[in-house]
């Protein structure tokens, strides 16, 4: 933990090399160790950068892309060399599809997706 605001707290992250925004009440205190936990299906994916306020970010390369039916699922190797897996709703076919295999990408997710859990 490395900053407390009112409503959100700023997680640094050696997964990401950088801060994470959570929106949190504060009940961490400084220096301490935590988790942020987030699901799939609340992480965003687009080939753009996000312009949103408190949004997490990370830019990476489509690693692995599979198509499920009425979803797929990607993942995403981020400039630290770790996997992130996101789940996406299919709104288009296959052969139409926006974001392939070696794309560069940038994963977001808002600020009230992620929970501070402590370690």
């Amino acid at each position: 933990m490395c900053a407390c605001e009112p409503g959100m707290v700023r997680v640094q992250c050696t997964e990401t090399g950088g801060e994470l925004l959570v929106d949190d009440r504060g009940t961490f205190a400084l220096g301490q160790q935590v988790w942020v936990a987030l699901r799939p299906e609340k992480v965003r994916l687009a080939k753009e950068p996000s312009t949103a306020a408190r949004v997490n970010q990370l830019r990476g390369t489509v690693w692995e892309l599979g198509y499920l039916g009425n979803r797929s699922t990607y993942r995403i190797k981020t400039s630290s060399g770790k996997l992130v897996t996101v789940v996406a709703q299919n709104e288009r076919r296959t052969s139409e599809a926006a974001i392939d295999w070696s794309d560069e990408v940038f994963v977001s997710w808002s600020a009230d997706a992620a929970v501070v859990l402590p370690s």
